[in-house]
């Protein structure tokens, strides 16, 4: 059983996510909450490593690449830090893309394409 809870913010570049995020959680750790405060891409070990890859890899992806690394990033992250911290009943803070489309929109934008997803 879940018990924790999942707080995710979104936006463009320089919004304020960061800044948000830290207050939500600081407000949180006042009130006695474990909180823990992680971003997407990464958020675990594997997660970081690709995340590396991502943002800073010296031989681009393909597009599709791209958008399965940012899954593959995703779901280690989920299952090696959020549900565990769920099911132990405590919060995650998420400065992350919960919209799973978002970031194959973001990245085909990007890039100046359009993209279908079989």
């Amino acid at each position: 059983m879940y018990k924790g809870v999942f707080i995710t913010l979104e936006g463009g570049e320089g919004a304020g996510k960061s800044t948000q995020l830290r207050l939500v959680g600081e407000a949180l750790r006042e009130r006695g909450h474990d909180v823990l405060i992680t971003r997407e891409p990464g958020g675990s070990p594997g997660a970081e490593d690709l995340r590396q890859l991502l943002l800073f890899g010296n031989n681009p992806l393909s597009l599709r690449a791209e958008i399965l690394a940012h899954f593959a990033a995703r779901y280690d992250h989920v299952d090696r830090v959020i549900l565990l911290r769920s099911k132990q009943g405590r919060l995650s803070c998420v400065i992350g893309l919960p919209i799973p489309h978002w970031p194959i929109r973001a990245m085909a934008v990007r890039r100046g394409r359009r993209v279908f997803w079989p």
